[in-house]
């Protein structure tokens, strides 16, 4: 091949790297056309005033705070209801058939927490300061949750 051909090839295929770059790095500007929830049909015009706004984003501290490790127990922002004081303290059983799978803090702050309950298959979901289908969270330490339910005590270990 020519040197000449191969140099107008280079610099054709460096041009096209710059203007490709350049469409990575430059931010495009909404338009209200890219508001809208449904695409506009070609030739009818979009009504600006009629346009819906997109949802807020959530901030970026609630969005790492879904993927890092709930602390101890959290100071809620408002105080969890306290559990009546059983007549008789009970021992906690330990429940080898439930594995902590997940954590996740909800938009209110209070943690969420998922276990496999491998006898029956289901993953169990409690929220901190909640019942939810008959289980609550009696405690919570560095080692291990305690679950509560039909007043029975279940220890389930973090680690």
């Amino acid at each position: 091949m020519k040197p000449s051909i191969l140099k107008a090839v280079e610099i054709t295929l460096a041009v096209a790297v710059a203007v490709m770059l350049c469409f990575l790095v430059v931010p495009w500007r909404q338009t209200p056309e890219m508001l809208t929830s449904t695409p506009p049909r070609p030739g009818v015009p979009v009504d600006v005033a009629k346009a819906q706004t997109p949802a807020p984003l959530a901030a970026s501290e609630t969005i790492v705070s879904l993927f890092t490790k709930v602390a101890a127990t959290p100071a809620p922002s408002t105080p969890a209801p306290t559990p009546a004081p059983a007549p008789e303290a009970k021992k906690a059983q330990d429940a080898t058939w439930l594995t902590l799978v997940g954590t996740a803090t909800g938009s209110d702050g209070k943690p969420s927490f998922a276990f496999k309950d491998s006898r029956s298959g289901r993953i169990i979901r409690v929220v901190q300061g909640e019942t939810v289908g008959g289980w609550s969270i009696s405690d919570i330490s560095d080692k291990q949750i305690t679950l509560s339910n039909n007043g029975e005590l279940y220890l389930v270990k973090t680690r």
